[in-house]
């Protein structure tokens, strides 16, 4: 199975049925996959922003996990002010991100734990492909028992820079 699938199945698995965000090159996959394969909801928001304050609104509405997800660079700073808001409000918001290609001076390169730090937001990294459906489950799992924001990154890179998506 691919990355990509292997994100869509964990979501669903974790009963996420809904989420917000900006399709990108990195998101894009796993987003379809869940949508066409897993019966889930993708809510589609005009700025990266907006999709963190729908997962913030949808978090304080339902008692739940909101998810987000945009794509890397500056898709991730124009999170920021949402992030810091669902942060100081403890809202139970999980923002996917994934990670810009490993390559020498990438122009949209991001310190993304940094990034977290300085929302206030915790912050983990899938490191291997084949440990996005755990790294999923303890992500969702940790921000609904912490209220705290986690922001994650993952292993999921531009289509066009790796082999399985």
């Amino acid at each position: 199975m691919k990355t990509y699938q292997l994100a869509a199945q964990s979501l669903s698995e974790c009963g996420v049925g809904t989420i917000f965000g900006l399709m990108g090159d990195v998101n894009l996959a796993y987003l379809g996959d869940f949508v066409e394969n897993h019966g889930g909801e993708f809510v589609a928001a005009v700025a990266e922003g907006g999709a963190v304050s729908m997962a913030d609104g949808y978090a304080r509405m339902t008692g739940g996990v909101g998810v987000a997800s945009v794509t890397h660079g500056p898709a991730v700073t124009n999170c920021t002010t949402a992030l810091v808001e669902a942060v100081r409000s403890r809202s139970a918001v999980l923002l996917l991100t994934g990670g810009t290609p490993d390559v020498r001076d990438h122009f949209q390169d991001l310190d993304l734990e940094g990034f977290a730090r300085l929302t206030g937001a915790e912050y983990r990294r899938v490191r291997k492909a084949d440990a996005v459906g755990a790294d999923i489950a303890e992500a969702l799992a940790r921000v609904a028992a912490t209220r705290v924001p986690l922001r994650a990154g993952s292993a999921l890179r531009p289509a066009r820079s790796c082999g399985d998506g």
